[in-house]
């Protein structure tokens, strides 16, 4: 499948997302597609708020996470294996089956 990033980043304004980061904090925000990146935005507990910006060139692989350990809150995530920064969780939240939306969306923008 080939994916137009220019018409997706037009007709999507985002996922409701829960995240972890190589630093294992986990944080609850939302994930949009900002040019050839993917931006994380949220907060952590606490109340802090934390953002993180992933160019798509960078991500050397994309799956999704079924393994209690790479489950982020207890949900199935897109694993993101990010060059130079490790992995990437991000979990979406509330609509059953955007886990698989999400990777394929990631995937199909990797491949250009």
């Amino acid at each position: 499948m080939v994916v137009n990033a220019a018409k997706v980043a037009r007709q999507t304004s985002g996922y409701a997302v829960a995240w972890r980061g190589p630093d294992g904090a986990i944080a609850g925000g939302s994930l949009e597609l900002d040019g050839a990146d993917l931006v994380l935005r949220g907060a952590v507990h606490g109340g802090r708020t934390v953002s993180r910006r992933v160019p798509l060139d960078r991500v050397s692989a994309v799956r999704v996470g079924r393994e209690p350990a790479e489950r982020v809150r207890g949900a199935k995530s897109v694993i993101l294996e990010v060059e130079g920064v490790g992995a990437i969780a991000v979990a979406p939240l509330g609509a059953a089956g955007a886990v698989f939306e999400l990777s394929e969306l990631v995937s199909s923008l990797r491949a250009g």
